[in-house]
């Protein structure tokens, strides 16, 4: 009797288990038709921002609107360019995007309709003229951003309903060939700069990294306060500060500066350490102490050769988000820049920064300090290299 017993109860949870199984097995995902449903951007939760490479013919990309569930009937979404969108996601993320203009872009629709039975349409298809390549700002940069809107009874998913194209310009400009002399510029010499936080980048295309145990690229002030980068024989970046000679205080923790190639290097101060690094991805982390900037030169000594690109003095520890999205191109009236030198064949010299913070500090142009009669030449350069 009990083995009849344990026989019936081992088959009465084998049939409730394979009842459960099919169950499982046809549960409806995406082939029921009363489940909640609601239109999104695919991918726009995880990434709401991507950037569009754009050379000389333009460029392009792609999103595809979606149902989250199976569409009860036909879905028509209209796409539309969402300013407040940019606007918002500038103040969230201390970025600087302007408006893509109209006349620069072309979308291969302005309504999609997701057919019933369906989870999604026609994907849309984003042109970046080529005019944008040459016609737009270089001193901005541009992001296009475009939200959904359901003209049905479907709501859009808040979270899901952007999707920010930023434009990745190719920008054909120029550099200052920096050999045989050094540039100085200058803070009012009764209010040097002294800031709790800064960042410093600068753009070098050097020539011979290796060629001497000595060729200062950045410095500032002389005293207990100052520092200067050179690079070393390894062709690694060293970062001294009064007097400093530490073993682990290098633009990489591990490697060296490129010949012939074009790096940015970011250097941010706060909390008494630096972090460093190149092309917008950090390289080293280490204890620093304070820096007053009573003037920045560049290559003391005349001691580095090669191209330099640029030089950019701001009063606040950019973010690496930030870092990354002004490599390039930067507004010179940002309000955090306090210097501003491109080094190219239009501005020379000049500090482009048109802050307040650039206009309180007093902070002076570039100028030839060793070799004042040498002749300053540019060499055209895309930028960033291709």
């Amino acid at each position: 009797m009990k083995k009849y017993n344990y026989l019936m109860a081992a088959l009465v949870a084998c049939n409730l288990f394979a009842t459960s199984c099919a169950n499982v097995d046809n549960d409806g995902v995406n082939s029921e038709t009363n489940l909640p449903n609601a239109v999104y951007i695919d991918g726009a939760d995880k990434q709401i921002m991507n950037k569009v490479s754009v050379k000389e013919n333009g460029g392009e990309a792609e999103f595809t609107p979606r149902t989250s569930n199976l569409a009860t009937e036909n879905v028509t979404v209209a796409i539309t360019s969402d300013e407040e969108a940019l606007n918002r996601f500038n103040k969230e993320n201390g970025a600087r995007y302007t408006l893509l203009p109209k006349e620069y872009y072309e979308l291969s629709a302005e309504e999609v309709t997701i057919e019933k039975g369906n989870v999604s349409g026609n994907p849309i298809k984003v042109t970046i003229k080529a005019t944008a390549a040459t016609e737009l700002d270089a001193t901005k940069k541009y992001a296009l951003p475009l939200s959904i809107v359901s003209k049905s009874n479907l709501q859009a998913l808040k979270s899901s309903s952007t999707k920010i194209f930023a434009l990745d310009r190719i920008l054909k400009t120029s550099a200052l060939i920096h050999r045989g002399f050094n540039l100085k510029m200058s803070f009012p010499e009764d209010k040097p700069l002294f800031m709790e936080e800064w960042t410093l980048q600068y753009a070098i295309c050097a020539d011979n990294p290796t060629a001497s145990g000595n060729q200062a690229v950045i410095s500032t002030a002389t005293e207990d306060l100052g520092f200067y980068s050179r690079m070393v024989n390894s062709g690694n970046i060293q970062f001294k500060t009064a007097g400093s000679d530490e073993d682990n205080t290098y633009l990489y923790a591990k490697g060296s500066v490129p010949a012939k190639k074009w790096i940015i290097i970011t250097w941010v101060y706060k909390d008494q350490h630096i972090t460093a690094y190149v092309n917008g991805v950090q390289t080293n982390y280490f204890i620093a102490k304070a820096v007053k900037f009573p003037w920045i030169a560049t290559g003391w000594g005349a001691s580095y050769r090669g191209l330099m690109r640029d030089v950019r003095l701001y009063n606040k520890a950019m973010t690496a988000f930030q870092i990354s999205e002004a490599l390039y191109v930067e507004d010179p009236a940002n309000e955090n820049l306090v210097f501003y030198a491109p080094l190219d064949k239009i501005n020379q010299l000049k500090n482009v920064a048109t802050s307040k913070a650039s206009k309180d500090s007093g902070a002076s142009d570039f100028s030839i300090s060793v070799n004042p009669n040498a002749t300053l030449s540019y060499e055209d350069s895309t930028y960033p290299a291709e």
